[in-house]
């Protein structure tokens, strides 16, 4: 009492008497010392003195995830870990600071990380992360306190962090009352958390790492038979109740050492989670199936359910990660493979279906035309309409950007009966439903070879609504980009921006970066669109000579970037034979080249013989289109190419003919169209051809 007391007292037993006295002790003496009295316990510890005015209580909840990555940091002494390894750290150790400091130190310890100058690095796959020894003994000193009851904590881990008392009890030897006392004997000892009365509680381990301690502490052998006891008991019960869980039928089956049997379920599990559009979950279930038959011996056996594994495992792949991808590829050759080993003809279609896909956007499109022809001779005796459908949607699909838009249109046409025959079920076959597909190419096809009127009473009819119709969430992904490529294709600048907004947002709930990534390039072009007559609006205010300076060398240096964009897109067209868009490329090359001629100061006075490189850009793109049969094309570079020579300034004669010239071609490509008279684009060549022959026409933002 009369001098202060300096010290620390630690690891003191709340079981202990001893212990328990000497802190009422201190307790006592507080209000007449200079003692602040820290302790720290379990909830179930229940203190044997009364609370005093004196003392304040807290109740500690789990640290937030912010606060989970900071003691990792500190731990690390400063240095990040990688995201995985956080993530796996968090997720087992449910923010308790203890087994957050200790499980990060093991991991630091481990052979699996390499440390670096400001950070750690994977040196190879993250494995599973085993208790620290440490750690280990303080959760096993608490089941072993718990001996009586320990079995069934040691049943509930087998089952799973979380288990029904219906599923315990089915799977239990121990009579009910027994059960019911056990699990109340944790629940108090809070091993276990209770949600709900008994017979319909739910039980969920307090901590990952105390369900991973009571289920490591079983032997290999009392393992595997709790896991065959639950499988086989679970296999009973769900031929009665019909609801079935595949996956967890699987594991159990697997833990088992039962591969055979767990090889259904692993399929069963992987086909289930892609009706619920869980691409990587199904992936995950379809590749531990493919790793438990590289455990089995070679037989045909085996490649049969290798060659169910590897299909399935594709058409997940290029749901989840992008057609392009190579493990796409990977999945569909080996199928293929073991197709022609085993002379099985049946899978045949499905895989020649996925490999078109890959290739198609991957721009290989002649081998994709290759693969179209070879799905549509497979068609050849049967009337399954899926087959008929997917067949003509792939040759409809590979004319269409080899810029054949006339053979697009043909197939498809022939498709489209088969596909209204189809279910909603068939949108997960090959990622969308074949209508919503063929109907896009259709529009598109329409649209660029001259009946903007058919496109838009096929449009009318709303990609997205049909999609919606069939509640398939990557085919309303697939719909809202080809509504948005459409009005992109008619300068539409709002329905750009709905559509690829919506793409933007649906895609990545469905794991899917490839669509994502294109409903960024559409949304950027509408984006840019919208901030087209600011630009221009700079350029007629430039008025002061730096002021002009400066907004000139800005358009310059734009203009300059168009062009590399371009001649890469030209290259690009070139290589793959994506054809589609060529005769657009030119004609917006020869436009960017005159913008460069006019803002460089290189007045449309010069010589026409100056201008021949724009010129020839128009006249390829001309003759792009026209071999096309796109009058939609044809007709836009003709009112680009008339309204250049219209600018042109100069009498000479040579200026004149090409005026002439340009003319009778917008005149020609004009009268052509025998429909959608009123829309924008045809309004613009009536308005140039009713224009003085020789007055400049005033140009309106494309």
């Amino acid at each position: 009492e009369r001098q202060p007391l300096h010290c620390v007292v630690e690891d003191l037993h709340w079981a202990d008497p001893s212990s328990l006295e000497f802190l009422g002790l201190l307790i006592e003496h507080i209000p007449r010392a200079r003692i602040l009295l820290l302790l720290t316990y379990r909830p179930e510890f229940k203190p044997p003195w009364a609370l005093r005015s004196h003392m304040t209580q807290m109740m500690l909840s789990r640290l937030p995830r912010k606060h989970i990555e900071v003691m990792i940091t500190n731990v690390s002494r400063g240095k990040s870990l990688p995201t995985e390894v956080v993530e796996q750290i968090a997720s087992k150790t449910d923010g308790v600071p203890l087994f957050v400091e200790e499980l990060t130190k093991m991991v630091l310890e481990s052979d699996f990380l390499q440390e670096e100058s400001e950070r750690y690095a994977l040196v190879g796959p993250l494995p599973n992360l085993a208790i620290p020894t440490t750690l280990q003994d303080s959760l096993m000193a608490r089941l072993d306190r718990l001996a009586p009851v320990r079995e069934i904590a040691q049943l509930g881990a087998t089952l799973g962090r979380e288990f029904s008392y219906e599923l315990i009890k089915v799977v239990c030897t121990l009579p009910e009352a027994d059960l019911q006392q056990a699990l109340a004997v944790l629940v108090e000892a809070e091993i276990l958390y209770q949600r709900g009365i008994l017979p319909n509680a739910e039980y969920t381990f307090k901590h990952a790492l105390i369900q991973d301690a009571a289920y490591q502490s079983l032997l290999k052998s009392r393992r595997q038979h709790y896991h065959e006891q639950i499988a086989r008991t679970l296999t009973a019960y769900v031929s009665v109740s019909g609801d079935i869980h595949p996956e967890l039928l699987a594991h159990h089956y697997t833990q088992a050492g039962l591969k055979e049997e767990s090889l259904s379920y692993w399929y069963q599990a992987g086909e289930r989670a892609v009706r619920q559009s869980a691409n990587e979950e199904a992936i995950g279930h379809l590749q531990t199936g493919l790793a438990l038959l590289d455990t089995l011996p070679l037989s045909p056996q085996r490649q049969r359910h290798e060659l169910a594994f590897q299909t399935a495992l594709g058409r997940s792949l290029m749901a989840a990660r992008g057609s392009a991808a190579s493990e796409v590829e990977q999945a569909y050759s080996r199928a293929q493979g073991l197709c022609e080993q085993l002379g099985d003809r049946d899978q045949l279609f499905t895989i020649l279906r996925g490999m078109w896909t890959h290739h198609l956007v991957c721009g290989a499109l002649q081998r994709a035309r290759e693969l179209g022809e070879q799905l549509l001779v497979l068609t050849a005796g049967t009337t399954d309409a899926l087959v008929h459908a997917e067949a003509r949607f792939a040759l409809g699909g590979t004319f269409f950007w080899l810029g054949e838009p006339e053979a697009s249109c043909a197939h498809i046409g022939q498709g489209l009966p088969y596909t209204r025959q189809l279910d909603d079920a068939a949108a997960y076959m090959f990622g969308q439903h074949p209508e919503v597909g063929c109907l896009s190419y259709e529009i598109l096809s329409l649209l660029i070879l001259g009946y903007p009127e058919q496109a838009q009473q096929q449009w009318n009819h709303s990609l997205v609504d049909s999609a919606k119709e069939r509640g398939h969430p990557l085919t309303l992904v697939y719909a809202h980009f080809f509504e948005a490529v459409f009005a992109q294709l008619r300068q539409e600048v709002p329905g750009v921006r709905t559509h690829a907004q919506a793409v933007i947002q649906l895609a990545p709930e469905q794991g899917s970066l490839y669509w994502s990534s294109m409903g960024t390039v559409l949304e950027g072009w509408a984006r840019a669109a919208l901030a087209l007559p600011y630009f221009l609006g700079l350029f007629a205010d430039a008025d002061a000579d730096a002021q002009k300076s400066q907004v000139e060398g800005l358009g310059a240096s734009l203009i300059e970037a168009g062009l590399t964009s371009l001649d890469e897109a030209l290259t690009c067209s070139e290589r793959t034979g994506e054809r589609v868009y060529a005769a657009e490329l030119y004609r917006l090359k020869g436009e960017l080249l005159s913008q460069q001629t006019r803002i460089t100061g290189r007045a449309y006075s010069r010589p026409p013989d100056s201008f021949v490189h724009i010129e020839d850009c128009f006249q390829h793109a001309l003759s792009i289109a026209r071999r096309q049969q796109a009058k939609f094309f044809e007709l836009r570079v003709a009112i680009s190419l008339n309204r250049f020579w219209q600018e042109c300034e100069g009498a000479q004669a040579t200026v004149q003919q090409k005026r002439q010239a340009a003319r009778r071609d917008l005149q020609q490509v004009y009268d052509w169209f025998t429909e959608g008279l009123d829309t924008d684009l045809l309004r613009q060549a009536r308005e140039l051809l009713d224009a003085p022959p020789n007055e400049p026409v005033l140009r309106e933002k494309e």
